[in-house]
């Protein structure tokens, strides 16, 4: 595979891009993604023939403004990538190093880098990689905008493009950008009633909106920049969790349960080494916090227990799975499911920890769902397949195989269908016979998420394309697409309000609030 694009050679501030040539294959592409984004890269393509290559490379790093490592086995076996990595470090360079692959470092290396912020690339799909990433890039090294907190902002034109004859052209209600190169990681969630939206705004705080108002209705402030936000379905209880500070050492990620109503926070726990992901029980009682990826210590869950109904719910850590490098996890009537990246998924009992079931999949498993009566859990890999399975035996009930990766899968909420999303399409398969209904494509690009609405009358997609769209699950037709801005990248995912009226979608720049259902929604 040749060069991805040329070498920046400006004035303008660059960054500068360390890898082992042996893993060009995996770094070109992402090279040329970033420099399709806007982003000025340096790296050796840019040396003259014949130019002295140290002094070339220690030239053009002393300029950088940021110094990209793609590290790898590979990476750290390599004399230049080392050698970059410790000019970096003692020229005081900002530093981002993303990890291609599970990779010890030398014992100087790891001295070094502990600090260092990094992105977990081989744990991630493609639409959560792009926006963690483009979290920590700063807009100085880009050729648009510039970072700063959310604002509102009135919707923008829809771009130009085909669609289905008969889908209706939606326009978002409510636009929080994020201007410049996607700062936050976003996460937004509805509470139970469907009238407020808590939306992370990774600077140190969630902002409190609501679907009818164009002001926000009040914040909860962090130390830390939030990361996740969950509402409990059967209270108004908001569960958050804030990166951990540079100063905490070991590092550790805070969990604090809020009380919506008095805008109060109500208790607080700790997840040793940060937390990807959260997720509750139906009732509202159990929660589950997936661990981000620290390769000193071996990947876990924590389950935690509250009862939302009392008058002062507490969090209270109950139990610890051990899981190598989790992805996610989904709860059960009463078990939980957990996910990694080692092709293992796993049933736990609620009660007392205990290890249940073991199912494996032959690559590493993305995302996980529970069908409505508990009986069932497809989970969706890399190697493009969903599978179903049985939550009594573990039995493989249906395979599903799609052309390439998948990362998302979904269980209809009457039970009928399950759809399962990937770099190829999304798909919609009968549960009863296995069979494919029809597939759900978004061009030539993959999809990165899929949800039902409440009732199942529709199933709702979010595309690479810069696309969401809403599908009739009996015939395939497109009922809806809803346009992201004009310079919108990847919707990485979507959430609806449980009563299914408000959609939220969201990519790297945005969070885009979207009006759905047969009552007229007026701005106010």
């Amino acid at each position: 595979m040749g060069p991805p694009c040329a070498a920046y050679s400006g004035d303008r501030p660059f960054l500068f891009v360390s890898y082992a040539h042996k893993d060009s294959e995996l770094v070109f592409p992402e090279l040329e993604r970033l420099h399709g984004d806007g982003y000025r890269l340096w790296y050796d393509e840019g040396i003259e023939p014949g130019s002295e290559w140290p002094e070339e490379i220690a030239t053009s790093l002393a300029r950088a403004a940021l110094f990209l490592v793609f590290i790898s086995p590979n990476a750290v076996e390599s004399r230049n990538v080392r050698n970059e990595i410790n000019f970096a470090l003692n020229n005081g360079k900002p530093f981002i190093a993303v990890y291609l692959a599970p990779t010890r470092l030398p014992p100087g290396l790891e001295l070094r880098m502990g600090d260092i912020q990094a992105v977990l690339k081989h744990r991630l799909d493609r639409g959560t990689y792009s926006t963690k990433l483009s979290k920590v890039l700063p807009a100085a090294v880009r050729d648009s905008g510039s970072v700063a907190r959310p604002s509102l902002r009135a919707p923008t034109e829809p771009r130009a493009t085909a669609r289905a004859p008969g889908a209706r052209g939606l326009k978002p209600i409510r636009v929080f950008e994020y201007p410049g190169p996607g700062v936050p990681c976003w996460d937004a969630t509805f509470d139970a009633e469907g009238t407020l939206i808590a939306l992370a705004e990774d600077a140190g705080s969630v902002g409190l909106w609501s679907p009818l108002r164009p002001d926000p209705i009040g914040s909860l402030v962090h130390a830390g920049a939030v990361r996740s936000v969950l509402a409990l379905p059967t209270a108004t209880l908001l569960v958050t969790a804030s990166c951990p500070s540079k100063s905490d050492h070991p590092p550790a990620e805070v969990l604090q349960l809020w009380d919506l109503g008095r805008r109060v926070e109500l208790s607080r726990g700790v997840h040793p080494g940060g937390i990807s992901r959260l997720r509750c029980s139906t009732d509202g009682a159990w929660l589950a916090t997936v661990g981000d990826f620290d390769r000193e210590r071996d990947g876990e869950v924590a389950i935690w227990r509250l009862d939302p109904h009392a008058r002062e719910p507490t969090l209270r850590r109950v139990h610890t799975l051990r899981h190598k490098y989790p992805n996610d996890a989904a709860f059960l009537p009463d078990a939980v499911a957990t996910i990694g990246s080692d092709g293992c998924v796993r049933l736990w009992d609620l009660e007392d920890g205990a290890l249940c079931l073991e199912m494996f999949h032959d690559d590493e498993v993305i995302a996980c769902d529970v069908s409505p009566d508990g009986s069932l859990l497809a989970t969706a890999s890399k190697d493009k397949t969903a599978r179903v399975w049985s939550t009594n035996t573990g039995e493989r009930v249906l395979e599903l195989v799609h052309q390439d990766m998948l990362g998302a899968v979904a269980f209809s909420p009457d039970g009928q269908v399950v759809a399962s999303a990937g770099s190829d399409a999304a798909r919609l398969w009968a549960l009863a016979s296995g069979r494919e209904r029809f597939a759900m494509p978004h061009g030539d690009s993959g999809v990165l998420d899929v949800v039902f609405l409440p009732d199942s009358s529709a199933v709702l997609t979010a595309g690479c394309d810069g696309w969401a769209v809403l599908w009739d699950p009996d015939s395939g037709a497109q009922l809806a697409r809803l346009h992201q801005d004009v310079y919108a990248g990847e919707v990485t995912k979507a959430e609806v309000s449980r009563d299914g009226r408000w959609i939220v979608t969201g990519d790297a720049h945005s969070v885009y609030l979207w009006a759905w259902g047969d009552r007229p929604i007026r701005q106010r």
